[in-house]
């Protein structure tokens, strides 16, 4: 047995014959009691359960908001101009069309052609709200942000 090896074997002896004289000291009767800081602690690892997935709610998002008007008429509410370019923010493409616009082959764009024809059954201006391409509310001549707002939800 090498020198190194001896001294550490008597120091640990020395040091659980004083801890079991200490725990009889104070009044301990049995096995002594260890120092935590002398024992290794094993974690004790607490098993997660599984997640288990929820399915989703389905829900309608509007898709597109579309400001019809005559220009004729009047202009856009700037309100109603804040509260598009929110929604722009928030993923729904929300627009603005001046019933007259035609493309190059003087038709209505196809994108606007259902908001247009609900438009005019309803009257100028109005905000037409849409899921895909299929109307799904109408608003008729909104002039506040709060109500462009209400409209999409």
């Amino acid at each position: 047995m090498n020198s190194q090896r001896f001294s550490d074997t008597i120091v640990w002896s020395l040091l659980l014959l004083s801890t079991m004289f200490l725990a009889n000291v104070a009044g301990h009767r049995g096995w002594p009691v260890i120092p935590t800081w002398l024992t290794t602690t094993t974690p004790v690892v607490t098993p997660v359960p599984p997640v288990v997935p929820v399915a989703p709610v389905p829900t309608v998002k509007v898709t597109a908001a579309v400001y019809v008007y005559e220009k004729d008429e009047g202009s856009v509410p700037a309100p109603v101009l804040a509260a598009i370019s929110v929604l722009n923010g928030q993923g729904i493409l929300a627009t603005t069309f001046e019933r007259n616009t035609v493309n190059g082959a003087g038709k209505t764009p196809t994108q606007y052609v259902a908001a247009l024809e609900a438009a005019e059954r309803t009257g100028l201006p109005c905000l037409i709200i849409m899921v895909g391409g299929t109307v799904t509310k109408i608003v008729k001549a909104p002039r506040t942000a709060a109500e462009v707002m209400e409209a999409v939800k």
